[in-house]
């Protein structure tokens, strides 16, 4: 009979102290297999948070580390086999350098305690048009679809696999994704830059509808001929209704159709304030491109009686249910059904517009 102890024994005997270094060391492995991400979620952080600094210089030594011990190498080929190519970051495609960030400049406070990031704004100029028109707004059938482009920022995730799942039972549209990216938005191209993916994926899908959100991240300081703007004065709303308009502006080339959404009601009185501008800004702009453009004022549709935040509603079928998020800003499941159904009746029109039986 051996005499050796056995694996249960082995376990019993292994000390507090090997267990902490094995736990270093998957942790250390695994951030050194995962360092793109970190360098991401660093770079996301708020401009005005003092740890930005810090986590993005540590993040990106990983990154170094990593790749000269190539152990990124596991990750890109996975993403090649799944046709996933990195591409360098050539600046925003609504000009050479749409932002720049400037972390040298102190936030500046809104309400006691309160302070946004502020992000230095300079001249955009919309791409040249390369690519072929889109196509001539014809029926939507079986045989020929009408081409859906979902995107947007975290509220598209919800909404968004709704109207996608509502438009495919109708056969007549392929919606194939629905491309949301969450804490993104117009106001930080530093973060992840939109006019750019917008221009990738015009050009890639060729669609005929867009449906986009964007919004709830986007109450932030900007910085404006150097000089910091907080979200409602003149200045901030120059600069922001400029952003969307050049946006709606190449959304709506060579005769494609753009339904923009606005951001729901928040549950913070601060955050309502910020969201209520956002969607006027929305609504002055949509109203400039009225044919080319159709606002879904969302607001509406998820605030209760008195215009103001509701975490229950009553839904369509008369039963109350809850309709966010515990951060009074996400939509729940049915919230995301609520607004989903909301979104598609406003497409079901633009399909009967272009003489589709639906």
């Amino acid at each position: 009979m051996s005499t050796e102890p056995g694996f249960e024994e082995n376990l019993r005997t292994l000390s507090a102290g090997s267990v902490v270094k094995v736990g270093v060391i998957v942790y250390v492995l695994s951030a050194l297999l995962n360092s793109s991400n970190l360098v991401d979620m660093a770079n996301r952080m708020p401009l005005s948070s003092p740890e930005r600094g810090p986590a993005l210089a540590v993040a990106k030594g990983v990154d170094s580390l990593s790749s000269a011990l190539r152990l990124t190498e596991p990750g890109l080929r996975l993403d090649a086999y799944r046709g996933i190519t990195p591409v360098a970051n050539p600046g925003s495609a609504f000009g050479t350098t749409s932002t720049t960030v400037a972390p040298d400049v102190s936030p500046v406070e809104t309400e006691p305690g309160a302070t946004v990031p502020v992000t230095e704004a300079a001249p955009a100029t919309l791409p040249p048009v390369t690519e072929p028109p889109t196509t001539v707004p014809k029926v939507p059938t079986a045989a020929t679809p009408l081409k859906l482009f979902l995107g947007g920022d975290s509220l598209v995730q919800g909404w968004g696999s709704v109207v996608q799942r509502l438009a495919g039972a109708t056969r007549i549209v392929n919606a194939s994704e629905v491309d949301y990216k969450p804490a993104t938005g117009l106001s930080r191209p530093d973060s992840f830059d939109w006019p750019n993916e917008l221009v990738k994926q015009m050009s890639a899908g060729r669609p005929q509808v867009v449906i986009v959100g964007f919004g709830g991240n986007d109450a932030q300081g900007l910085l404006i001929g150097g000089k910091p703007f907080q979200p409602g004065s003149p200045e901030w709303r120059a600069e922001y209704a400029r952003r969307v308009g050049e946006t709606m502006d190449y959304l709506t080339r060579d005769g494609r159709k753009v339904i923009w959404v606005g951001t729901p009601v928040p549950q913070d009185a601060n955050d309502q304030q910020r969201q209520k501008i956002i969607n006027e800004i929305y609504r002055e702009e949509v109203a400039k491109r009225a044919t080319a453009v159709t606002f879904v004022d969302t607001w509406v549709e998820m605030a209760n009686a008195e215009d103001s935040y509701a975490a229950y509603m009553v839904d369509d079928d008369g039963v109350t249910k809850l309709m966010r998020q515990s951060d009074g800003f996400h939509l729940s499941v049915p919230g995301a059904e609520r607004m989903g159904r909301r979104i598609f009746r406003v497409l079901v029109e633009e399909l009967k517009a272009r003489g589709a039986t639906i």
